[in-house]
């Protein structure tokens, strides 16, 4: 297989990841100011945490890879020159929370932590978008077949009741005999 670079829009990058991170990061320090100066201290707190932590997972942990590379046997996310490379054959657990009518996916890669392998990919905004979608949906098939989500991808666990036969009829919760 030969390798292949996904990347994220420039302009919707800038502007949904880079500029958005410090909109975050410049309502956490406003908000600590105001809350120096006594101004509704606990709302302050809270939302200065909340810019915080936005800022955090962008700048810092960054989590909304730039550009996503497959290669042969591994994956790869970059975000601002930082590259976290998973190689198929020693990762062993893989997690991925699709939402199709989005475009978009939340990744957990093995031994994911505050700091790394913990990854939104806005798959819409990435040349070859659909291809990257279904890429990191089977991503989670092949690494991890035995997961709850790959098993119901690939319709495991559900009842076939084309041949016939019936379901059960679950047991009535009243206590009241019915005539």
């Amino acid at each position: 297989m030969e390798e292949r670079t996904y990347t994220y829009a420039r302009g919707h990058f800038n502007w949904e990841v880079t500029a958005q991170g410090v909109i975050c990061l410049a309502i956490a320090i406003a908000c600590v100011f105001e809350a120096a100066r006594g101004v509704l201290v606990g709302l302050m707190v809270v939302i200065a945490v909340i810019g915080a932590y936005g800022a955090f997972k962008t700048f810092v942990a960054r989590a909304y890879p730039h550009s996503v590379i497959f290669g042969d046997g591994f994956v790869e996310f970059e975000c601002y020159g930082k590259r976290d490379r998973y190689d198929f054959e020693k990762t062993h657990d893989v997690r991925v929370r699709e939402y199709p009518s989005q475009m978009r996916l939340y990744i957990r890669m093995d031994g994911d932590s505050f700091l790394r392998g913990r990854y939104w990919v806005h798959a819409q905004w990435f040349d070859g978008g659909q291809e990257l979608f279904d890429r990191l949906v089977d991503l989670e098939n092949t690494l991890n077949p035995t997961s709850l989500r790959a098993r119901a991808r690939r319709g495991g666990g559900f009842v076939d009741l084309s041949d016939g036969a019936t379901p059960l009829k679950p047991k009535s919760k009243s206590k009241r005999k019915r005539q």
